[in-house]
């Protein structure tokens, strides 16, 4: 939030105020959500953002920034309101970290398992599985929120229309398979090479069952959307993106 509006909210800033984004998502959010505030794009590194919106004749009242990105370069003081899944939902695994290494790469691949997350992991795998399977990407508004709690994980998914006038929308639940011990091993055959989930390579630490239910929870959400003709919709924004250029 820039000085002047320090105090205030997204939905409480004036009429007419500006707020800068590069995302799709978020432009479409901020259109159907809070009609009142104006969306400018804005592009750059986070110096070079935030640099524009401290600038003394910025027209921009926020910018909103990936809160994980602000807090990993250490200015959690410039984090002036968090918006919850309830408000805007996010991108495909954003926040999450990934290390990319050859898959038949077992020393690289049991140095890297002590950086292994599972709740992470699943989640990822559930969310990528979502996205894939409604083939989109950063060309059209698509947005995600998951949660796993116990043994249970939740996922949210919707498709807008640019303007934010459409939405569709749906929450699927599942739960899995979790042991209590150290899990079972991704493979019982050792000349058997592992399943990728989603291009994720499974570690002794999760149930492959765990993940193949992540897998086919995001999958199962992203089939009801198409069943709402969510295929459509991101195709029209696609269009619209294109003739804009």
């Amino acid at each position: 939030m820039s000085k002047k509006f320090k105090d205030k909210t997204l939905s409480s800033l004036p009429e007419g105020s500006v707020i800068g984004t590069s995302s799709l998502r978020r432009t479409a959010q901020l259109a159907r959500n809070m009609p009142h505030l104006k969306v400018q794009n804005i592009r750059g590194n986070l110096n070079t953002r935030l640099r524009k919106l401290d600038d003394a004749n910025s027209c921009y009242a926020a910018i909103i920034l990936a809160t994980a990105g602000v807090k990993r370069m250490g200015w959690d003081d410039r984090i002036s309101q968090i918006l919850e899944p309830e408000e805007a939902l996010y991108a495909v695994g954003q926040g999450a970290l990934g290390v990319e290494c050859r898959e038949s790469d077992k020393k690289i691949r049991c140095l890297l398992e002590s950086l292994f997350d599972v709740e992470t992991t699943l989640r990822c795998v559930c969310e990528r599985s979502f996205l894939k399977t409604l083939g989109g990407g950063c060309s059209a508004p698509v947005a995600v929120s998951s949660s796993l709690n116990n043994k249970e994980l939740t996922i949210t998914g919707a498709v807008w229309s640019l303007d934010g006038k459409t939405l569709i929308k749906s929450t699927s639940k599942k739960e899995l398979y979790l042991p209590d011990d150290d899990g079972e091993p991704p493979r019982k055959c050792p000349y058997q090479e592992p399943r990728l989930y989603c291009s994720v390579v499974p570690v002794r630490t999760v149930s492959s069952l765990s993940l193949l239910g992540a897998e086919t929870l995001g999958k199962d959400l992203a089939k009801s959307l198409i069943k709402k003709n969510a295929l459509d919709v991101m195709s029209q924004a696609r269009n619209e993106i294109l003739d804009s250029k």
